[in-house]
Formats: structure tokens, C-alpha cells, sequence
């Protein structure tokens, strides 16, 4: 425990450090049991927030208590833009997770505001204007 919080013990070295890591049972059971545990604002950051980016714990429980959060909502009207584009989308994002994740810190920011931008011109500012019309159109 450090500072109240559960931590992983990076030197355990026993004979069940590998059980099941075929199914990713022994991160499974560490993030459950902490996510089970987490109840605080600063139990909840350092379960789910990466290092240095813990302040998005603060935005997601605020969005949560203003109900500015969107929940995947279910659409009785097809939605055409995303049948057109939800297969390129999906390779670009495979191919956007790649570059975001491997190019240098340094790169990020302006790489990222590039590839979301693209992103959206490839189809997703479509889509969604369509889900906003549909969803507007069915309640």
C-alpha cells in the first residue's frame, strides 16, 4: 500500500506470478479488486488514469454529476453515413492508435490534432451529424 492505494509488487517472484496470463486473469483480478476498492476521487485517478493525467479523473466525475456524459444510445433508424465510412474509420483508427502511441512525446500533441481532424473529415463529422438528426428526430 502506498499512501492508502493498492500498488503492484513489480518484484514478486512466486510460483503463481504467471497464473492464466494467457486470459490476462492476473491484471484482471488487480484491476477489478481496485476498481471494487477505488471509491475515492484519488483511489479512482490512480486506478484508472495514467500517470500524469490524474486531473481527468476530476472532468469525468464532474461530467458524471452534470449528466454531460453520452451513453451509447441505441438508434431505431439506420444510420447510412456510418455503414459508408464505419469500415475505413475503423482501419484509420487502428492505423491512428499506431502512430499516436509510437511517435515522441515531444510530436504528440500536434500529431494527434492532426490525425483527429483527418479523422473526422474521413467520415465521423458525418456520422455524428446524422446520429444528432436521428436521435433529435426519435425523441
Amino acid at each position: 500500500m502506498v499512501d492508502g492505494l493498492k500498488v503492484l509488487n513489480s518484484e514478486y517472484d512466486g510460483p503463481d506470478r504467471f497464473v492464466s496470463t494467457n486470459a490476462n486473469i492476473d491484471l484482471f483480478v488487480m484491476v477489478t479488486q481496485t476498481r471494487r476498492d477505488a471509491t475515492s476521487p484519488e483511489a479512482m485517478a490512480a486506478t484508472y488514469c495514467p500517470n500524469g493525467y490524474e486531473y481527468l479523473m476530476d472532468q469525468i466525475l464532474e461530467n458524471n454529476a452534470n449528466k454531460t456524459y453520452i451513453r451509447n444510445y441505441r438508434f431505431t433508424t439506420p444510420i447510412t453515413s456510418q455503414s459508408e465510412y464505419g469500415e475505413d474509420l475503423r482501419a484509420r483508427f487502428q492505423a491512428i492508435s499506431a502512430q499516436v502511441i509510437t511517435c515522441p512525446a515531444d510530436q504528440f500533441d500536434t500529431l494527434y490534432d492532426e490525425l483527429v481532424k483527418e479523422y473526422c473529415a474521413a467520415g465521423l463529422d458525418e456520422i455524428h451529424a446524422e446520429k444528432a438528426q436521428v436521435y433529435d428526430a426519435e425523441n
